[in-house]
């Protein structure tokens, strides 16, 4: 049988499996689950009938369903196949009609007159050809959907983008897009607008997704700054979102280098690839740079994928390779964001003189092309040398500097961000007042613009944060659960599962441990983060049991799904029980602490490993 979903095609019958006319590589097994779990979509497969009917009454351990489970998602996107704790798995991708069948061509032979035999027999081989080379083909599938949300321009006060500009522009690249033969195009029904999904991705993509009928939604926002038009563009997904800047001296040559480069994206496993799971993303930006080397966007996501993961001697090798391209096209915009990316990494290093040079380069490229936004990300790079030099005032200045310029651009997301780092770094200086302005300054700046109320959790969580670093648990506590009432049990967002792990924080220390339990009774499904800050309550409660058990579900999802935060999160925990229980082996998880730990990771956990004897790893 044939199943179409997502641009694949499934012969359940010879288990092979088709992507853009190219068979994708699938191990026995691999092919044998995918049969079962197409087979009923609507049901629940125990591991028990995945072992009956995959392995055939074999005698193998349960960790090959996970295996082979891994090896689906990373095909077909985490989203694939659900877990269902303690009952199964279930495939989740909807299944898709097939697609037209290839017109074929029939002969039939006219044998009446001898003298034309030899043209008939001649004929007829021909075409024979033809038709088997025809029918050999295989069928076309679906081609992946992207819905088109309307154009975003800069304020009338900055911009020299005209109505007319924005209606030519949204037709340009519609019909740029219709070219393409990898993808198809349509409008997005709900029309966000790149500002609201900028800032609330996951809110607002799997309802336009679902509403618009398509596999990703691509918003743009197009400035023109002298003869030089840019595109700023968001290609989002369900869990991973891709974003770059395309310049071009027409809005025609822009749309057109724009398609070209998402043509590349969509081409890769990328947007497919849970944003969580770095290793598996680093290795698909190595595949997409080793075919594209010259993609100055590509080289970009690669070198921040390399710093993300501390491959600090990596990604200085690529950011010199990004400044040497940048020069050479003389791209102005990556020529920054080449510079910028260096500072960050000599900053980790803490060779703060080597980074403010890189920093003043950066702002002269940014200056050049009339980049804000840029600038902004300067200003807060400059920041950290300024707190780490002990001067508040010029800080204070560097960022205060970039509010008026964000909001004359129409920047107002980021404007609240800007917002929110001066009041931490006001707190953290101990500049109360100035704490308190700037968190007021966001909030009215939230208040006045269309973000979703989910966004007043960033100043509810600093506030409560700021409460509780003083020692006053009842305003913290009254903080905190603002925060979370904000979500809904089925959202996750990091302000939310901080100030669960806050809360919980300060609800033990105060031995409200039953309440601490009853913030998650009504959650649903716990995440993985959820679980491992449940499992502390219960290791708090002197339950190891129950503990033992949440750990080793989120360390299972997790390092299945390649979250690899939250899974070095769970493996230091289950460390920790190790103590208290002698059915776990605890030199599985201290191999995986060793082989995956991150320097971004043991930056906060040192204090633990230690406590351990495992510092350093």
């Amino acid at each position: 049988m044939n199943y179409y979903f997502r641009g694949f095609q499934f012969k359940s019958d010879q288990l092979i499996l088709i992507k853009r006319e190219k068979t994708v590589s699938l191990r026995a097994n691999e092919a044998k689950l995918l049969t079962l779990l197409l087979s009923d979509p609507q049901r629940v497969f125990s591991k028990t009938q995945i072992l009956e009917n995959v392995w055939a009454g074999k005698s193998v351990a349960e960790q090959s369903i996970f295996q082979n489970i891994s090896n689906l998602r990373n095909i077909f996107g985490d989203d694939a196949i659900t877990t269902h704790p303690r009952k199964g798995y279930q495939w989740q991708i909807p299944l898709e009609s097939a697609p037209e069948p290839k017109a074929t061509i029939s002969l039939q032979r006219n044998n009446q007159n001898f003298k034309y035999l030899a043209l008939l027999v001649s004929l007829a081989i021909i075409i024979s050809i033809g038709v088997s080379f025809f029918n050999a083909q295989p069928v076309q599938p679906p081609h992946p959907a992207i819905a088109l949300m309307p154009i975003e321009a800069n304020t009338p006060k900055n911009a020299q983008i005209s109505g007319a500009h924005k209606k030519s522009y949204n037709q340009l690249l519609m019909n740029a897009l219709d070219e393409k033969e990898t993808f198809s195009v349509r409008l997005g029904e709900h029309g966000k607008s790149f500002s609201q999904l900028q800032a609330s991705p996951s809110l607002l993509v799997t309802a336009e997704k679902s509403n618009s009928n398509a596999d990703f939604i691509l918003s743009t926002k197009v400035k023109k700054y002298q003869s030089t038009f840019f595109i700023t563009f968001n290609l989002l997904a369900k869990n991973n979102v891709w974003h770059g800047v395309i310049n071009a001296n027409s809005l025609e040559h822009a749309a057109t280098k724009l398609v070209q480069h998402i043509n590349i994206v969509i081409d890769s496993e990328y947007l497919l690839t849970h944003k969580d799971n770095l290793k598996r993303i680093h290795a698909q930006l190595k595949l997409m740079h080793d075919q594209f080397s010259s993609d100055l966007i590509v080289l970009q996501h690669y070198v921040n994928s390399a710093l993300n993961l501390g491959l600090l001697n990596e990604a200085s090798l690529l950011t010199e390779q990004l400044k040497l391209l940048t020069t050479k096209v003389d791209n102005n915009k990556y020529l920054a964001e080449a510079h910028l990316l260096s500072s960050m990494l000599l900053i980790q290093q803490e060779n703060y003189r080597e980074a403010s040079i890189e920093l003043k380069k950066a702002t002269v490229a940014f200056s050049a092309i009339n980049d804000i936004e840029g600038l902004a990300d300067v200003a807060n790079q400059s920041a950290e040398i300024l707190f780490y030099n002990g001067d508040y005032a010029a800080l204070k200045q560097t960022i205060s500097e970039t509010i008026p310029l964000l909001k004359a651009e129409g920047a107002h997301f980021k404007t609240i961000e800007q917002s929110i780092i001066l009041a931490v770094y006001a707190n953290k200086s101990q500049k109360i007042t100035d704490r308190d302005f700037y968190l007021a300054q966001a909030k009215q700046l939230l208040d006045r613009h269309d973000f979703p109320n989910e966004h007043y959790s960033s100043i509810y969580f600093q506030q409560g944060l700021f409460a509780e670093i003083v020692g006053d648990d009842i305003t913290a506590e009254k903080y905190y659960r603002w925060v979370i009432a904000l979500f809904t049990a089925e959202q996750e967002w990091w302000n939310k599962e901080r100030a669960q792990f806050h809360l919980t924080r300060i609800l033990l220390n105060n031995d409200r441990t039953q309440e601490a339990v009853e913030l998650f009774e009504n959650e649903g499904k716990l995440t993985a983060k959820e679980q491992i800050i449940l499992a502390g309550v219960y290791q708090y409660w002197h339950k190891p049991q129950e503990s033992i058990t949440l750990a080793q579900q989120a360390y299972s999802e997790t390092v299945l799904s390649g979250e690899l935060s939250t899974s070095l999160d769970a493996a230091l925990m289950l460390v920790e029980l190790s103590a208290v229980s002698d059915n776990l082996t605890k030199e599985t998880y201290i191999h995986y602490l060793k082989k995956n730990a991150t320097p971004y990771w043991l930056m906060f956990t040192e204090a633990r490993l230690r406590k351990l004897g495992l510092f350093p790893l």
